[in-house]
Formats: structure tokens, sequence, C-alpha cells
């Protein structure tokens, strides 16, 4: 039963690699690109994005006292 189960999350993550693999290789950035990726500006909301990330962890590690 735990030989079927490791398998099974073998296959997924074999499966789910190349996909990524083969999904990053198609739309992949090349030299005659038209509309090369250029990522945005840093936002103003800095406040917001560090409790964007302070928050989660915080319930996380207050969980994991508990648990």
């Amino acid at each position: 039963m735990i030989l079927r189960g490791m398998m099974l999350a073998f296959a997924v993550m074999f499966a789910m690699v190349g996909l990524l693999v083969v999904l990053t290789h198609r739309y992949r950035d090349t030299p005659d690109n038209d509309a090369p990726y250029e990522p945005h500006r840093m936002s103003r909301k800095v406040l917001f994005r560090y409790l964007w990330l302070i928050i989660p962890v915080l319930a996380l590690g207050v969980l994991s006292t508990f648990s």
C-alpha cells in the first residue's frame, strides 16, 4: 500500500517537472521577441506587502506551537 502511494507520488512529481521543463522551453524569451517581458516597477504599497507576508507567517507560527 505504501509502495503504491510512493509510486503515485513519483509519477505526479515527474509529470509536473516534465510539464515545467516543456513549458519553460516553449515560452522562453528569445532575442527576436517583439514584446519582451519587463517586470513592473516596485509599488509604493510597501506596508501592505510586508503585512501580506508577516500575517501568514505569524499565523503559521501560532498554529505550529499548538500542534
